[in-house]
């Protein structure tokens, strides 16, 4: 996936949220920020998979790196979100953490999947 590809993506979906602004419900641009984000980091983690694997000279796992890669993403814009929004004062850390755990449990997962090449 080419990073050309990438910025083709965000700005028509950021063209496409100017258009919708006047007429959204509330919370539509942060819900649609958020997803823009989540998906520019998977594309974005498939390239660097990709390009880390062959540099490792292993198989690439295009799976593990768009988790890694929105996961990643989403915990800067979940965290950017709270951090932003006065309606969610003191959440900050709960937020970051709630987006953290997950992401910390890619590499147990992975481990279990490659020890038990059935699961």
């Amino acid at each position: 996936m080419s990073n050309r590809f990438v910025a083709i993506f965000t700005i028509l979906v950021a063209s496409c949220l100017i258009y919708v602004h006047t007429t959204s419900p509330p919370g539509f641009i942060f819900g649609a920020v958020d997803n823009i984000v989540v998906i520019v980091g998977c594309l974005l983690g498939i390239g660097v998979e990709e390009w880390l694997s062959g540099w490792l000279g292993r198989k690439s796992r295009p799976a593990v790196g768009a988790a890694v890669g929105g996961g990643s993403f989403n915990l800067i814009s979940d965290a950017g979100g709270a951090w932003l929004d006065p309606t969610m004062e003191g959440m900050l850390l709960g937020v970051t953490l709630g987006c953290l755990v997950p992401l910390l449990c890619i590499p147990l997962v992975e481990w279990i999947r490659n020890r038990w090449k059935g699961f």
